[in-house]
């Protein structure tokens, strides 16, 4: 028989749940103090009633593994795995902040500067997973929390290693659709750069307030992953940062950056202001008030237009984004 849960229960006699944060199809966050340290921290359980709560409490299992093997800044700490007749649980570090899928559905869209943070962050996260051995295979806004001037990549349930397992391929389709890579639509493993592609879409939904594909069903955004092209960014967006999304969004995974490592890289040294059109940076002084109009300087404006190339010294090239 499943384990009761609820406020106040204490389990392996030191985590004493408090309150549920959360609650997933298979199983709860709970926030819980370990009596033992004194401190406040996570705790994840499923219980085994039927099978499927048995097949979470193997996912909870990798997850323990996988988030047990990786210690970075950019990925949220696990404490303890505990497994009983009952049910099994994770304890882990407490996140003090929102989700990324919290602040944009508050926002909506973010800046290009808070993006490029967010997004070189969850690069490094996921190149100490994949060089530890790890696909997190569901990356999204909703595993993204924010905290400060930080961010951590959470939720590892379904990481699979990166060596061809039996339990890779059975869990192969695991993910989000919208945030799906073409490769594993198609029903092909996951590899380092499905991940590099669910970031791109990230990147893409924070930069532009919406996903890159126009599709409301489960199918016709699998065939969009495969067949079409994303939707135009808005024209605010800087085109480095465009073309970082376009990479990370390239259907063919060897066409997509190299690696995480290589992502994070860019998007630290990318320009996250917009070039200011060409005709704005020649338009003429506006004349005094009641002055009568005069053209020489307009036509020596236009002569100087068609033989010279603007200064950078008096015009700037670039104007800082704002959105």
């Amino acid at each position: 028989m499943a384990m009761h849960v609820t406020a106040g229960l204490r389990l392996a006699g030191r985590y004493e749940l408090e309150r549920q944060l959360g609650r997933g199809g298979m199983g709860a966050v709970w926030l819980a103090r370990d009596v033992s340290l004194g401190r406040a921290v996570a705790v994840k359980l499923v219980d085994s009633d039927d099978p499927a709560h048995r097949r979470a409490q193997g996912r909870l299992r990798r997850e323990a593994l996988a988030m047990g093997s990786l210690t970075h800044p950019q990925v949220a700490q696990v404490y303890d795995y505990c497994e009983t007749d009952d049910g099994a649980f994770i304890v882990m570090e407490l996140i003090d902040g929102e989700s990324l899928s919290v602040r944009l559905s508050r926002e909506g869209r973010l800046s290009a500067a808070e993006s490029v943070r967010i997004a070189a962050l969850c690069a490094e996260a996921l190149d100490a997973a994949h060089r530890a051995g790890l696909v997190h295979r569901d990356v999204k806004p909703s595993n993204i929390m924010l905290t400060g001037d930080n961010a951590k990549v959470v939720d590892f349930g379904i990481a699979a290693s990166l060596e061809p397992t039996e339990a890779t391929t059975a869990f192969g389709m695991f993910g989000t659709v919208a945030y799906l890579a073409p490769e594993r639509a198609t029903g092909a493993t996951a590899t380092p750069a499905s991940d590099l592609y669910a970031l791109g879409v990230v990147l893409y939904q924070m930069l532009a307030g919406h996903l890159p594909f126009n599709a409301e069903e489960s199918m016709a955004m699998l065939y969009a992953h495969t067949a079409a092209s994303p939707l135009p960014m808005p024209s605010d967006v800087p085109p480095d940062l465009v073309g970082i999304c376009l990479d990370l969004l390239a259907k063919d995974p060897a066409a997509r950056p190299a690696s995480a490592f290589t992502v994070a890289a860019r998007l630290k040294s990318a320009s996250v202001t917009t070039p200011v059109p060409y005709e704005m940076l020649w338009l003429p002084e506006p004349d005094p008030v009641g002055a009568e109009p005069d053209p020489a300087p307009a036509r020596r404006h236009r002569r100087h237009r068609r033989h010279s190339g603007p200064s950078q010294r008096h015009y700037p090239q670039h104007s800082e984004l704002s959105v």
